[in-house]
């Protein structure tokens, strides 16, 4: 397994184990659901680190290139691949869209989530 920040490589399940059992951060930065993963990758995007303060607000670093906005801090995206360059890219889409960006998702054959302080707003994988 290689973890880069956000983005996360897996190869072989570790010996003696059927998968890499990953905690997933919500917004709040406290683990809150669990995935076991294999020989796959998956990224996050969110802004739960990378935000910044404009006229008291606090903003995410990702910005809607159509209409310049930016999402808020709700939840943080979780999108599955076979390789994390598609993974990190389809992330940061769906952070931007939320919910929205799930047909999106199912039209490109990915798997993908929102998490949420309370746990999953949305999700297209079975757990």
């Amino acid at each position: 397994m290689i973890s880069l920040g956000g983005e996360f490589l897996f190869g072989n399940a570790p010996p003696n184990k059927t998968a890499w059992t990953l905690k997933l951060e919500a917004p709040n930065r406290k683990a809150k659901e669990t995935l076991m993963l294999k020989n796959t990758a998956l990224s996050s995007s969110g802004s739960s680190y990378q935000f910044y303060y404009r006229d008291g607000h606090i903003l995410s670093h990702l910005l809607n290139p159509i209409d310049q906005s930016s999402p808020n801090n709700t939840y943080i995206a979780y999108v599955k691949s076979q390789s994390s360059e598609t993974a990190d890219a389809w992330a940061t889409t769906l952070a931007l869209l939320g919910k929205n960006g799930f047909p999106l998702l199912k039209k490109e054959q990915l798997e993908g989530g929102l998490l949420g302080n309370e746990g999953w707003i949305k999700k297209s994988w079975k757990d």
